[in-house]
């Protein structure tokens, strides 16, 4: 079995065990877990199959883990440059949000009454890890050895798949890719973490604040139906699409700000070279395979259910 064949059919494993968790967790389990415990669990089923498929072909994890040292000022560009894509997912959340309901909303609300160390431990700090480790880690650093931008683009396109819902697939795949740049540009998966955790940390920060000042994510509010703003009416629809303007227009500003910061880290560390043969083709060996396809055509279902 070829490495690329191992990871495709690693990540349909992930796939499978996540629907039957939930499937378990929706019919057949008599209460309903915590939204503490489902975040355990739904990192426990992503990195559990990533360490045993390591360990059963023999894969040493810093093969798969490029752990160079980054330095102190390429942190801080790393942090502003994902400040400045901030505009971006901006605009691609609000644009699904025209049609589709928040992915994110819900979890929020509850997480919203739990302490902000709490909060930022399960749903920056493990997530960052965890999800870097298996998908700039495993997946990125398997598919990579043949063709780098097309490993680049499949392995943020399994990412977005990931979360099973069009509002979040949007923005974690440009995400996703943004993230593999900053692995390929700093030699270093740390750099992706701290720019995954720097995303989450963010969103958690203004959910806690939010709630705290004032009150927006009451215990007995429903907040996972926000979005599908295409039933509250046109005047709701035009502001939408007013914000998503002046959100677009300053999302072209940043985002070039971002690219800009992102060419200097590849010059401190030396990557600048490197990042230009990142477009070349090195292989013509497959990257996707069948079990690969039917893993994201369960992703894709799924996503079409929950519309």
């Amino acid at each position: 079995m070829t490495d690329n064949k191992g990871a495709n059919r690693l990540y349909l494993v992930i796939v499978a065990l996540y629907v039957i968790a939930s499937l378990l967790f929706a019919k057949v389990i008599p209460f309903e877990l915590p939204t503490y415990a489902g975040i355990i669990v739904s990192q426990l089923i992503v990195v559990v199959p990533a360490v045993l498929y390591c360990i059963i072909r023999k894969i040493s994890i810093k093969e798969l883990f490029p752990y160079r040292k980054i330095s102190l000022s390429t942190a801080v560009l790393v942090v502003v440059s994902t400040y400045l894509m901030y505009p971006l997912m901006i605009v691609l959340n609000m644009i699904t949000l025209l049609f589709t309901k928040s992915g994110t909303a819900s979890m929020q609300s509850e997480m919203s009454q739990f302490p902000l160390i709490v909060s930022t431990v399960l749903v920056a700090l493990v997530p960052a890890c965890v999800e870097e480790f298996v998908f700039r880690g495993v997946l990125f650093q398997t598919y990579r050895r043949k063709r780098v931008f097309s490993a680049i683009l499949l392995s943020a396109l399994l990412f977005g798949c990931m979360h099973m819902n069009v509002n979040q697939f949007a923005y974690t795949f440009v995400m996703g890719i943004y993230m593999a740049f900053l692995v390929e540009g700093t030699g270093s998966m740390f750099s992706s973490m701290l720019a995954h955790f720097t995303l989450n940390f963010t969103g958690v920060f203004l959910s806690w604040l939010i709630g705290k000042r004032t009150g927006a994510f009451d215990k007995t509010g429903d907040m996972s139906q926000v979005g599908n703003f295409l039933d509250y009416g046109n005047d709701t629809v035009i502001m939408l699409l007013f914000g998503i303007l002046i959100w677009f227009i300053i999302a072209i500003g940043t985002t070039a700000g971002a690219i800009a910061i992102y060419l200097q880290i590849c010059k401190m560390n030396g990557r600048r070279e490197h990042i230009k043969t990142i477009f070349r083709k090195q292989s013509t060996e497959k990257l996707i395979t069948i079990p690969l396809i039917l893993a994201i055509a369960i992703t894709i279902a799924i996503m079409v259910l929950v519309f």
